[in-house]
């Protein structure tokens, strides 16, 4: 197969990485449904949950058909372009890593904070205008369950970690921070424009009144770090002359000589001396 990685072991290497997978993805799915920390809230911050519930300007299913895709179509066309079955191959490992991985990290935080949402009130005292410590809950379970999920924004985490990773793959394809592309204004732009959707998608769960704005903040910083973390598990730096390559196409040497991350290095290695384990001669975009 073209994309197979050159090394030993590579067989268990790639089942090793499906079934790292499916787990993230079925303890995910577990944490959804689980019941969060049932926070007592006092009457000085009662303020902070009685905001009018509205419908969400980014429902959860239209963040996944947005944030998912995005994350694959960037994959896609750079493999059109380039036509790296290895630089493919890696570059669709990093977010399906790192998108579960979040999802799971923001659904642990969710249930051990049980932070309310603003709307909370709404939710679990529907119709009620002057509210009495001692009126019952009479809201949904659900809608009521959920409003206790405030803290962080999982359309935060889900937006940055997918926008961000499109962000680092397309600066280390266009060598935005090396030699290949430092000065030149347009490919910085390019690579913003995800970080921006990211940030609107984060600001519209304050809008609709669904989260706090603490809770977008971390829900961003738990998505960029994870984003990132996943993105060097399988590319360089992006300042390595090489950063529009993933490892597995870089060959063993790349592994264990440090110096070669660093782009002013005096080690004499020379692009074309990569490992021939890459199919075919590694193009760049620009």
């Amino acid at each position: 197969m073209p994309w197979r990685p050159d090394f030993p072991n590579a067989h268990r290497w790639f089942w090793a990485e499906v079934c790292v997978r499916v787990l993230l993805v079925s303890f995910f799915v577990v944490t959804e449904d689980l019941e969060p920390f049932n926070r007592v809230i006092q009457p000085e911050e009662q303020w902070l949950y009685k905001f009018p519930r509205t419908s969400a300007y980014i429902t959860t299913t239209a963040l996944y058909c947005i944030t998912i895709p995005a994350s694959i179509l960037v994959v896609l066309v750079v493999f059109a372009i380039k036509r790296n079955y290895q630089d493919a191959w890696a570059g669709l490992l990093v977010p399906s890593l790192a998108l579960p991985l979040t999802g799971l990290f923001t659904n642990i935080i969710k249930l051990s904070v049980g932070r309310p949402r603003p709307d909370f009130f709404d939710r679990c005292y529907p119709g009620v205008k002057n509210f009495n410590a001692s009126l019952p809950c009479t809201g949904d379970p659900h809608d009521v369950m959920e409003g206790k999920k405030s803290f962080p924004s999982g359309h935060s985490s889900n937006a940055f970690c997918s926008f961000i990773f499109v962000s680092l793959y397309l600066a280390g394809q266009l060598g935005v921070f090396n030699g290949r592309g430092r000065g030149q204004g347009w490919r910085v732009l390019l690579c913003m424009v995800p970080v921006v959707l990211a940030i609107l998608m984060a600001i519209s769960r304050t809008d609709d009144y669904h989260h706090h704005w603490q809770d977008v903040t971390v829900g961003a910083i738990i998505g960029t770090l994870l984003a990132y973390i996943s993105y060097r598990q399988y590319f360089p730096c992006l300042s390595s002359e090489s950063s529009d390559l993933p490892y597995m196409s870089l060959g063993s040497r790349y592994q264990y000589e440090s110096d070669f991350d660093n782009p002013y290095s005096k080690q004499p290695y020379r692009r074309s001396m990569m490992s021939q384990s890459a199919l075919g001669n590694p193009v760049k975009l620009i």
